[in-house]
């Protein structure tokens, strides 16, 4: 056998030593780019939180925008157009910094909890809320925040207009006698005499004017505020919601 036969099986042991070392380097190597293209493509897949648009220095959420849509869908209604849902968090905006400064007070955690109450039992009990809860994803803190945020904006505009309203008798009865009739006869139901109900039809008439007032200020409000819109997300990115192109104002 020729005196250097061991030398070259040593290294031949060393060359296929390093060859199994670059495999296993290549293996983790492709290993980790693999779990880097899945964790990047999961990623792309969440739905992350961004800003949509600054109001005067403050921000909306994309959170904002689809929470709203939820709750919209957990109290049985059809879920408004993007566009809407965002005005109408640049209204809540609106009432909500006004109110503040005029230190309008907070709803209690008994008016909260009445509303919640109340909720429960339009939805069908306890159950068919919970079941819509999950549903929509929503969970029972954030509804009580809604809920709290509901009865201080409607509190604050009937406190801003209720005295605005001007129905005068008048008024009642021509609603009586046209849409009021037109809902009973529909019905199949004898009309009630007007001084029976007159209260409240002078209710419904005070608050379709307080609405009419409370349109026309946010209106006006929202030509003098400063909304910015957020640059739009890529659109090639699954679960990102397109923010509006323009504002309607």
């Amino acid at each position: 056998m020729p005196i250097f036969a061991p030398t070259r099986r040593k290294a031949q042991r060393c060359h296929m030593a390093a060859t199994c070392i670059v495999a296993r380097a290549t293996f983790f190597f492709a290993f980790a780019i693999t779990s880097m293209l899945a964790f990047s493509a999961a990623r792309a897949q969440q739905v992350v939180d961004r800003i949509i648009a600054r109001i005067e220095g403050d921000v909306l959420l994309l959170s904002d925008l689809r929470e709203l849509g939820q709750f919209q869908q957990l109290q049985g209604e059809k879920v408004e157009p993007e566009s809407t849902r965002l005005n109408e968090l640049i209204d809540q905006w609106i009432i909500e910094h006004e109110g503040q400064a005029a230190q309008f007070p907070e709803p209690s955690e008994a008016d909260v909890t009445a509303s919640m109450d109340k909720l429960k039992k339009d939805l069908g009990g306890e159950e068919a809320f919970q079941k819509r809860l999950k549903e929509t994803g929503l969970s029972q803190a954030a509804v009580q925040r809604m809920l709290r945020r509901v009865l201080f904006f409607s509190r604050y505009i009937d406190y801003k207009f209720r005295t605005a309203a001007q129905i005068d008798p008048a008024a009642e009865e021509k609603y009586y006698n046209t849409e009021f009739a037109d809902h009973m006869k529909a019905r199949g139901e004898a009309l009630p005499p007007l001084d029976s109900v007159r209260p409240a039809i002078h209710e419904l008439l005070v608050q379709e004017d307080i609405s009419k007032h409370a349109a026309e200020w946010l209106t006006e409000s929202r030509s003098r505020i400063k909304v910015e819109m957020a640059p739009a997300a890529p659109s090639n990115v699954p679960g990102n919601v397109h923010p509006m192109k323009q504002l309607e104002n």
